[in-house]
């Protein structure tokens, strides 16, 4: 159906995910529109990423794309609702966290067609918080859960929201941060000391504190380690 005589042709790009190039194809466009002859002007009437740069929030998408039009639209004209968290757009009413089963990336269902073992990595750059969640598995297998945040480390999770995907993002989604979550004054000194890196399964903690006070490290892991590790000791 052609557009009515009143409004100027106009593109919409989209993609299917963060940082596919969408801005890339658009400002390209503009450039080549430009060349002929031709007046455009590109938009992005919703950003989340924004940053003060002095004048209000502004986004670097927007004003790639502001440079890249002719005549140079008003900021707030090209970009009216600037977000200053880069926030999944389907996500950013809601502000909550979102809880994956990293492990699951065999689809069940065709709802799970994309399922991947990047999903908490392509959920932390959309701006998601992401913490863990092992599905099918009995509460005493928490501990499997540091296996849970390295594995999506190695599927491109930064380190830090890895540990932050074990501590600071479910005391904040079950309203407890005041208490626990973070090492800050005030709270409870719940704290572990590694000897390696706390999402690497091949490492294991040497003392924990809850509340401030020093845990035995004693268990029937431990025991069974001791026993089985001086009998293979023996000529």
């Amino acid at each position: 159906m052609p557009l009515p005589a009143t409004l100027p042709p106009a593109l919409f790009i989209t993609g299917t995910d963060t940082e596919i190039g969408k801005t890339a194809a658009s400002t390209a466009l503009l450039h080549a529109l430009r060349r002929r002859g031709l007046r455009a002007v590109g938009m992005k009437p919703v950003a989340s990423g924004s940053e003060d740069l002095g004048q209000g929030l502004r986004n670097a998408d927007a004003l790639a794309l502001q440079a890249a039009s002719w005549p140079v639209p008003d900021y707030a004209d090209l970009n009216p609702y600037a977000l200053r968290q880069p926030l999944a757009p389907e996500l950013a009413a809601a502000q909550v966290p979102v809880f994956v089963d990293v492990l699951s990336n065999l689809p069940a269902s065709f709802d799970q067609i994309g399922a991947t073992l990047e999903n908490a990595a392509r959920l932390q750059r959309a701006g998601v918080a992401v913490s863990f969640v092992q599905r099918g598995d009995a509460s005493h297998n928490a501990r499997k859960m540091r296996q849970l945040a390295g594995n999506a480390v190695a599927n491109g999770l930064p380190w830090a929201d890895g540990l932050a995907g074990l501590t600071r993002v479910p005391a904040q989604a079950f309203g407890v941060a005041d208490q626990i979550g973070s090492i800050e004054p005030g709270k409870r000194a719940d704290l572990v000391l590694w000897e390696g890196d706390p999402l690497d399964v091949a490492h294991y903690a040497e003392q924990v504190w809850l509340g401030g006070r020093a845990m035995p490290m004693r268990s029937r892991q431990t025991e069974l380690r001791d026993r089985y590790l001086l009998r293979n000791a023996q000529p």
